[in-house]
């Protein structure tokens, strides 16, 4: 577990294809979600691994079992580790809020 308000931002293609976890189903972001750990997804670096944010999405989801929620959840962890004023940071959690409720209302 990590320390109260330390977030970790994972980067599942970059770390298979780096070699640092051996398959997506190894690697311990969910582990780490599940015991409550306050993690988001990034994508590394998008140019060297031909990534985009929903591809990662889309692991989480296929290969690692995260619902809807859950990646809103995650999605909601990055908005708050940013280093943005709290002015800034209730503003964008806000609107990410709505945006994120009324794309759950339609599934």
């Amino acid at each position: 577990m990590c320390a109260a308000g330390v977030t970790i931002e994972a980067n599942l293609t970059s770390n298979l294809r780096t070699g640092a976890v051996a398959s997506y189903a190894k690697h311990p972001i969910r582990a780490w979600f599940d015991a409550g750990a306050k993690v988001t997804v990034s994508t590394d670096d998008p140019g060297v691994f031909g990534v985009d944010l929903t591809h990662e999405y889309r692991v989480l989801a296929r290969e690692l079992g995260f619902a809807p929620r859950q990646l809103v959840q995650l999605s909601r962890a990055g908005i708050e580790s940013l280093f943005l004023s709290a002015k800034a940071k209730r503003a964008l959690t806000a609107e990410f809020d709505k945006r994120a409720a009324h794309a759950l209302a339609l599934l």
